[in-house]
Parts: C-alpha cells; sequence; structure tokens
C-alpha cells in the first residue's frame, strides 16, 4: 500500500516500539482492501503477537525496524527461508511491538507455482530453522511457545513432505524423501512424548509415517468398549 512505510513509521513512533508490523493478505494479483479511516496502531506483547500471529512473525516483510534491531545479527548467507532464523529474534527482543491490523502488504501466491516447479531439497534450510527456534524457546522455558512452535513445525513439515511426493522430480528425490521420513519419525517421537500431538488431529499424518501402528492403535480406540 503506499502509506505502508508512512504508517509504519507513525505507529513505531506512538507506541515507542523498535519494531512496527502490519497486518497481509494473500493475493494472486488483486490488491487488498485497506480501509484508510481504521488504520490505528496497537501495542501486543511479543509473546501475544505470535501465539496469534506465528505467521506474520517470522517472515521478513511487513514490518519497519531500527536499524539497531540488526546490530547483533545477521541473516544467514546462503540459505532459503532465511528469515526464519532470525525475525522471531529480533522481535522476542523487544519489550513491545506496534502493530497495525490492516493488511497494507500484499502477498503474491502463484496457486500453479509449487506444482509445476521441481521440488529442490534447500527447502529443507527451513526444518534447520525450526529446530533453531525450538532450542531458542526451551531456553525462554516458556511451555506455551514451544508448544505452539512444535505445532506449527509439524504442520510445515507433513506439507513439505506432501509436496516433496508430489513434485515433477518426485523419482530423484527418493533418497532425499526417505531422510525427511526418517527426520520426521524422530520429530514426532519428541512432539508425542511432550504431549504435543492428538491422535486424530494428526491421523494422516501418523498413518504417512507409522502405516501399521497406526491403523493398529486406531482400530483398538474404536474397539475398547
Amino acid at each position: 500500500h503506499p502509506q505502508t512505510l508512512d504508517v509504519l513509521l507513525k505507529a513505531a513512533g506512538e507506541g515507542n516500539a523498535a519494531v512496527s508490523v502490519c497486518g497481509y493478505r494473500e493475493t494472486t494479483g488483486e490488491n487488498p482492501v485497506v480501509h484508510a479511516e481504521n488504520i490505528q496502531s496497537v501495542v501486543w506483547t511479543p509473546k501475544d503477537f505470535y501465539m496469534q500471529h506465528i505467521k506474520n512473525f517470522t517472515v521478513a516483510w511487513g514490518k519497519l525496524y531500527r536499524k539497531d534491531c540488526f546490530e547483533h545479527i545477521r541473516y544467514p548467507l546462503g540459505k532459503i527461508h532465511e528469515d526464519e532464523f532470525v525475525t522471531y529474534r529480533i522481535l522476542f527482543d523487544q519489550e513491545k511491538l506496534a502493530v497495525v491490523e490492516e493488511p497494507l502488504y500484499a502477498y503474491f501466491v502463484n496457486p500453479m507455482g509449487i506444482t509445476r516447479k521441481p521440488w529442490n531439497p534447500k527447502r529443507l534450510h527451513a526444518w534447520e530453522a525450526y529446530e533453531a527456534q525450538i532450542r531458542f524457546f526451551e531456553t525462554l522455558g516458556d511451555a506455551d511457545l514451544k508448544r505452539r512452535n512444535y505445532r506449527e513445525y509439524l504442520d510445515n513439515a507433513f506439507a513439505t513432505l506432501q509436496t516433496a511426493e508430489a513434485s515433477p522430480n518426485q523419482q530423484e528425490l527418493r533418497p532425499t524423501i526417505r531422510k525427511m521420513e526418517k527426520h520426521l519419525r524422530a520429530l514426532v517421537r519428541r512432539a508425542w512424548k511432550l504431549g504435543y500431538m492428538e491422535f486424530w488431529m494428526d491421523y494422516d499424518f501418523l498413518k504417512r509415517l507409522y502405516p501399521g501402528k497406526t491403523k493398529l492403535y486406531r482400530y483398538y480406540l474404536e474397539h475398547r468398549y
């Protein structure tokens, strides 16, 4: 939106915040509708914003940062999904965030792009970022944040596996897919032990990784009474 920088700068000043954030809308080409008369900012704690807007929290775009936010941190070289290694650390370093709910940022989505392009193993850099996030939240000692992060990690992991399996270059990806499956089984065991998974909600994911055990456990649940 033409007013994005002006609005975010004003919001940062009014909220006395080093980072201001705007809302966004996914689009296939059209501009999101913005109600200019409703543009106002509110102050959020980083935790509250993360819990309710996790996708917006981890991306670099749609934000205005004070320069000193990057004084001791840089995006990693050679990584895709590089913002997922960094943005959450910057935002959690703040006491508060100035947030504008209006969708001043338009995120272009090509619904055919992923299925038509060969899948690149570099997309697994996102999993490295999730593992780094888990270590970060463990140091914070906040169970809510850790659970929320695991849930997002699991959902992303399942979607990534499905995308790789549906890719036009899936045959050459078979060794990579087997490594992904091994990693995901370890992730599921960790999440299950922590109580972060629910059998029925995660049934498709569990059946994909543990087909026999999942079917047997379902049979047990359905016939135990």
